[in-house]
């Protein structure tokens, strides 16, 4: 079995960890990293989308080249409904 030295999570809810829903060492992606000694990256976020999950790795990929070869990546797949909208306004409920 490959030793990997970094494990990234990207995903929605059922992958991050927030105070509400589960603590950071209590994600799977934790256990796993916990279980290769590795270095734990968790990108998911709660409500995230598809093009999210995607845009995220792929930043991460292009920032951290030197730790690609060692890096086993898990994606947690979301609803297919999700989708992100972006723009460049600020928010201002008035």
């Amino acid at each position: 079995m490959k030793e990997y030295k970094y494990v990234v999570v990207n995903g929605c809810s059922f992958s991050a960890s927030s105070p509400t829903l589960v603590k950071f060492d209590e994600t799977y992606g934790y256990v796993v990293a916990k279980h290769f000694g590795a270095k734990f990256y968790n990108l998911a976020k709660s409500g995230g989308s598809l093009q999210r999950i995607n845009r995220k790795t792929l930043e991460w990929c292009s920032k951290n080249t030197d730790k690609f070869e060692n890096t086993l990546i898990i994606f947690g797949m979301t609803s297919m409904g999700r989708i992100e909208i972006w723009n460049n306004k600020f928010w201002d409920p008035t």
